[in-house]
């Protein structure tokens, strides 16, 4: 069966798995970590930092907002730091659009802006979109790290066992955020691969 052979599924299987398991896990994590009080995360679910994560991550991604202390200026962070692979994809992809099919598009009477959304920008796609995929996966390493100014994400078990000197809940934050990683890498390179069949 062709869904079983899928990484995607299997590293998604396994992400909803940890997500639906690490609540019930306390006796496991008490067993490797018997010197610790809690060894298992609690303060908010791990749904809730996965939902919390991601919606940093596609909001950090798409735009920018300044206010106060929170997820407002890890929103802010994530758009200005995520914004450089983008923009540096945009561009090298515009320049590897052959001069012939800006010739081409000339010829057959398209204006500037035509030719920019029409040839330019299609043909620059697959290119753009690894500029766009560099940029996701820049964002959830470092929403991780906004649980430091107040936001809430898959970061805050990391953040609280590091200061907590918590070795369980960094595991369990930090796997998370990786299978959460490998999943998105995953769909992107999908993304991209059916780009370049478009733009060829």
């Amino acid at each position: 069966m062709r869904v079983l052979r899928d990484p995607l599924y299997w590293l998604l299987g396994v992400f909803l798995l940890l997500l639906w398991g690490l609540p019930h896990s306390a006796p496991l994590f008490a067993h490797w970590f018997p010197q610790l009080e809690r060894p298992l995360y609690q303060q908010e679910s791990f749904w809730q930092l996965a939902l919390a994560h991601l919606l940093l991550v596609i909001s950090g991604s798409a735009l920018a907002i300044v206010v106060g202390f929170g997820a407002a200026p890890a929103v802010m962070a994530l758009f200005l730091y995520g914004l450089l692979p983008i923009l540096q994809g945009t561009l090298a992809g515009l320049d590897s659009v052959p001069a012939s099919s800006r010739e081409i598009a000339v010829g057959l009477g398209m204006g500037p802006w035509r030719r920019l959304w029409q040839i330019e920008l299609a043909l620059a796609a697959p290119v753009i979109m690894a500029g766009v995929r560099t940029s996701v996966m820049i964002n959830i390493g470092t929403a991780t790290i906004a649980s430091t100014v107040g936001a809430e994400s898959l970061g805050s078990p990391v953040i609280i066992g590091l200061s907590g000197f918590n070795t369980a809940y960094v595991i369990q934050g930090a796997l998370l955020v990786a299978l959460l990683a490998l999943i998105c890498d995953r769909l992107l390179e999908r993304l991209q691969h059916a780009l370049s069949g478009y733009a060829e």
